[in-house]
């Protein structure tokens, strides 16, 4: 059916370098309402923020980021279309999961998304040699399919080692996420997970 939605962004970034930053903060934040009176047949209400700081401590980098969400059905709408879900796990948000993979499954396994997202990841970063980092990182989130469900207890921890080539669009980094966390799952988890990307997950 048809979807309308009103929203709102404010971006608030004082980091020093958008490929490597090493001072400041990034700060985001989304509202988003979906009416049910606005040619809409999918009413919901969503926000959304993240922030991520930067420390430097003469070579080593220190960062850390939160991000939290929140989404609901309004009106006669009685759950929430697949993209408007929070998804969580990958490289960019929680490295012990798979792309997606953290949170609420359906009877086959395959991620479905839910109406509350929260993830808290920090990280050192420090030089090696040549144009070689390295990083220590631990991830902590989970998602969960309704805001009536979330508890403390249902977060899901990883840490580990990443090491980064820094080029000139960014470093590209090898992500390894061990998981601390035991996962209720339909299919089989893999206890390491590897990432590959281009620029800071944060």
């Amino acid at each position: 059916g048809l979807l309308t939605a009103l929203f709102g962004d404010s971006v608030w970034d004082t980091a020093d370098n958008q490929l490597w930053p090493t001072r400041g903060s990034n700060t985001r934040a989304r509202v988003e309402w979906g009416p049910d009176w606005v040619l809409s047949d999918n009413a919901y209400v969503a926000g959304h923020v993240s922030r991520a700081e930067y420390r430097s401590v003469g070579p080593v980098i220190l960062a850390g980021r939160v991000r939290a969400g929140l989404a609901r059905p309004v009106a006669d709408s009685v759950d929430l279309l697949p993209s408007k879900r929070f998804f969580s796990g990958g490289a960019n948000t929680h490295r012990g999961f798979e792309r997606r993979r953290l949170g609420p499954e359906d009877a086959n396994g395959d991620p479905v998304g839910g109406e509350a997202v929260g993830e808290l990841s920090a990280e050192v970063r420090f030089p090696l040699f040549w144009k070689l980092e390295a990083a220590a990182f631990a991830d902590v989130g989970q998602v969960w399919s309704e805001w009536e469900a979330m508890r403390l207890q249902d977060l899901k921890y990883a840490v580990g080692p990443a090491i980064m080539f820094l080029t000139p669009v960014g470093p590209l980094r090898l992500d390894v996420g061990f998981l601390l966390s035991d996962v209720p799952s339909v299919q089989p988890h893999d206890e390491v997970q590897f990432h590959i990307l281009i620029g800071n997950p944060y």
